[in-house]
């Protein structure tokens, strides 16, 4: 992503120095490693000076798992119906690589097991995965 935050001419005085502060908000952009670039150029434009500064942006890590069943009571050899859903909040991270385990228990003994992958989550996207 390039954006040009301020393009104009200026008159320095002579022997003097210029100071520009400049405000940038991240909200749009993804988690990553960023670089801020600032040149100066003359009138012909030939570049008279340039300086490239690298910052980080982190990741805000919110990922909200809930799990439900299609009712709370079943009778011997009913299939129960188990729903996932798996949100990805993050407002600047796109979730890779994930894996979620889903265990049916009665007491400490695993009665059923399952493991789904998710390749890739974009930010705001929601998994809904059954049994």
């Amino acid at each position: 992503m390039v954006a040009t935050l301020h393009n104009a001419e200026i008159q320095a005085p002579y022997g003097g120095d210029l100071a520009y502060q400049y405000l940038w908000n991240t909200k749009t952009v993804f988690a990553g490693h960023y670089q801020v670039r600032s040149t100066l150029v003359d009138l012909q434009g030939m570049v008279i000076a340039e300086n490239l500064v690298p910052f980080d942006i982190q990741a805000l890590l919110k990922v909200i798992a809930t799990v439900g069943t299609d009712k709370a009571i079943y009778s011997p050899d009913e299939n129960v119906r188990i729903t996932v859903e798996v949100a990805n909040k993050s407002p600047n991270y796109i979730l890779q690589g994930l894996s979620f385990i889903l265990r049916v228990l009665e007491g400490d003994n695993e009665v059923f097991r399952d493991t789904q992958t998710i390749p890739f989550m974009l930010s705001g996207n929601l998994a809904s995965l059954s049994s």
